[in-house]
C-alpha cells in the first residue's frame, strides 16, 4: 500500500460496528495521510497519487449503489487515514441484476 510506503512500521486496523439497521466498517492506517486536495479528489474514478496504483472511485459506486450506504475519508498528514464505509444490514437486490 503506497500510503504506508514511507512509514517504518505501518499498521492497518479494521473495525466493524453495527446498530439495528446499519453496519459501519472502519479501515484505519498510520501512514503518510492525505492533503485536503487529495481528500477532495480521492473518490474520483481515476484519481491516484501513484501512477498505476489505482484509486477509490469504485468504492463510491459500490457504497451507494450496491450496498445502499455511504462512505467518507478522514485524514491527517503524517498521522494516517481512516476510510469509513456504511451499509445497510439487509440489502434489497434488484431482480434484474
Amino acid at each position: 500500500m503506497h500510503g504506508l510506503a514511507d512509514v517504518d512500521s505501518g499498521t492497518i486496523t479494521i473495525t466493524a460496528l453495527e446498530n439495528q439497521d446499519m453496519v459501519q466498517i472502519n479501515i484505519e492506517d498510520n501512514g503518510i495521510g492525505m492533503t485536503e486536495d487529495e481528500l477532495l479528489q480521492a473518490f474520483d474514478k481515476f484519481f491516484t497519487t501513484k501512477a498505476s496504483k489505482g484509486g477509490l472511485g469504485i468504492v463510491r459506486d459500490l457504497a451507494r449503489e450496491r450496498l445502499q450506504g455511504d462512505h467518507c475519508l478522514q485524514s491527517k498528514i503524517d498521522r494516517g487515514t481512516t476510510a469509513i464505509l456504511l451499509m445497510k444490514k439487509n440489502i434489497e437486490n434488484d431482480a434484474n441484476e
